[in-house]
């Protein structure tokens, strides 16, 4: 039995599902969704879902189960490995308007995951990324798959994945990215590529922006879980020997963050060569009455640590079309015309970084914004952060979340923080 809450925003995420293998993760997100889903209505063909916001999932050994859940109602086993499985190893698109194998292969002019094996050789983190902003904040229909993140554990020489997928269909499509994911971009492209085996491959953890199962799935979906028994081998507890997280932060301010933070960074994060990693999220509900310590609020931290380089990049991205043309595009101002004139799409998304160019060094990597609630939820994804700096990443984030609602009525809303393994240089800091 799931537990309720009284606010619905707590209900609405983020949280995080665990699992040895997709069986199990399946079920549990499903009644999860079906139970305390907010109703939303799509923005394109007006279909009525159910949607938590910020689902994560968390696979600790998914080639030991089944390829797709039992009873799934999305594509078959056969049709994954024959049909699903090869879009994804082929950089042609074919007559698709995209595939997540053309998106990494080819989309950008060059192979990333290529590139990312060789920076992986001496870095822990490496990510290949889908999402054309010259392209897809215009599209109707746009890659759901955004981020592909790699981590690399020298330690144990496995190589783990963390994905960002900003719109996902949980009942039929979640568990076919799933496999598509895993088998291909982290297994064969990945670890067999970088360790020479593809027993090397690790967790694949799933951030679901927009977590939803569509109001016609429902009966089906409800019939399959009535009576289902997960197999005991399927479930698996946080095992830190594998990957630092993901771990999930109760805290609703930055004040509470910074002693939870302390207790779990002790509990939970591994030292790795002289540093120590910690893979987690945390929702800060009210960033602007939030004291960074006694004497600063956050406002007047604002001008000390904010990054107008970030703004301006965003501002006048420098693209390339999908047909090779030089393109630019102001990302906060389209946004924030999105939000006055299609408040419920799911395609409101910020991305800094411009493969294109070989550029993938900006913070955050992504950041998806998502009306709902009368507030503007916000999801900002982080790769290789140092505890240190995350006042900074705050500000930021909380900056452009102020930028895209400029000009309407819309108030601001929860702030989902997504770190994937950062580090820190050493077991006593202090962020106040």
């Amino acid at each position: 039995m799931l537990k309720c809450a009284e606010n619905i925003e707590d209900l609405y995420g983020p949280y995080i599902i665990r699992g040895r293998s997709i069986d199990l993760v399946w079920r549990t997100y499903l009644s999860k969704i079906i139970e305390q889903g907010l109703s939303v209505i799509t923005e394109d063909k007006q279909q009525k879902t159910k949607e938590t916001l910020c689902c994560i999932s968390h696979l600790t050994d998914w080639k030991s189960g089944r390829i797709v859940p039992r009873n799934y109602v999305g594509l078959s086993p056969e049709i994954i490995r024959t049909q699903y499985l090869p879009q994804y190893l082929s950089g042609e698109k074919g007559d698709h308007t995209y595939t997540y194998g053309w998106c990494v292969r080819k989309r950008f002019g060059f192979d990333q995951t290529k590139l990312a094996v060789e920076q992986l050789k001496t870095s822990r983190t490496a990510f290949a990324q889908l999402w054309n902003p010259i392209e897809d904040l215009k599209s109707a229909n746009p890659p759901c798959v955004d981020i592909a993140l790699y981590y690399n554990d020298f330690s144990t020489k496995m190589l783990h994945m963390i994905a960002y997928i900003r719109s996902n269909d949980m009942g039929r499509a979640h568990s076919d990215d799933v496999a598509g994911l895993y088998e291909t971009f982290l297994r064969y492209d990945g670890a067999f590529n970088l360790y020479g085996a593809q027993k090397a491959a690790g967790t694949l953890t799933t951030i679901s922006g927009s977590a939803h199962i569509y109001d016609t799935s429902i009966p089906e979906l409800q019939e399959i879980l009535v009576g289902s028994v997960t197999l005991a081998n399927e479930n698996q507890p946080l095992n830190t020997k594998t990957l630092p997280g993901p771990i999930l932060f109760q805290s609703r301010t930055y004040q509470s963050f910074l002693s939870e933070l302390e207790v779990k960074f002790k509990k939970y994060c591994r030292e790795n060569n002289g540093s120590f990693d910690l893979f987690f999220t945390v929702r800060f509900d009210d960033l602007a009455s939030s004291d960074f310590d006694s004497s600063q609020t956050l406002e007047k931290l604002n001008d000390q640590i904010k990054d107008p380089s970030l703004e301006s990049t965003i501002r006048n991205y420098q693209g390339v079309t999908d047909t090779g043309n030089a393109s630019s595009i102001d990302q906060i101002e389209f946004i924030a015309k999105k939000l006055r004139n299609a408040p419920r799409s799911r395609r409101m998304v910020i991305a800094p970084n411009n493969p294109s160019k070989k550029i993938y060094s900006l913070n955050p990597i992504i950041v998806q914004f998502l009306y709902r609630l009368e507030k503007l939820y916000t999801i900002a994804l982080f790769s290789n952060y140092s505890l240190i700096d995350i006042p900074k990443a705050v500000i930021m984030v909380r900056n452009l979340q102020n930028e895209v609602l400029k000009g309407t009525d819309i108030a601001a809303g929860p702030i989902v923080f997504l770190f994937m393994p950062g580090t820190h240089k050493t077991k006593h800091f202090s962020l106040s």
